[in-house]
């Protein structure tokens, strides 16, 4: 089996975290005009999704700790 490559790898990450992240707005933004507990219910659903979309983003920026490093 072939391997994709890492530059067109990194692309499509890119294209599916972007339409990812439209359609978890697009959940918030449907919501806030639905009534009652559904309209909430999409809402948190969405802010949620969205929490989680910044998590993966922001994993990348963070110092890991070494398993042997010496302190």
């Amino acid at each position: 089996m072939k391997k994709m490559d890492p530059y067109l790898k990194s692309k499509l990450f890119i294209i599916l975290k972007l339409l990812l992240f439209a359609v978890f707005t697009a959940l918030v933004i449907i919501g806030h005009g639905v009534e009652g507990f559904a309209g909430i219910g999409l809402m948190l659903a969405g802010l949620v999704c969205l929490l989680g979309l910044l998590y993966v983003y922001n994993r990348s920026y963070v110092d890991r700790p070494q398993k042997n490093a010496k302190k």
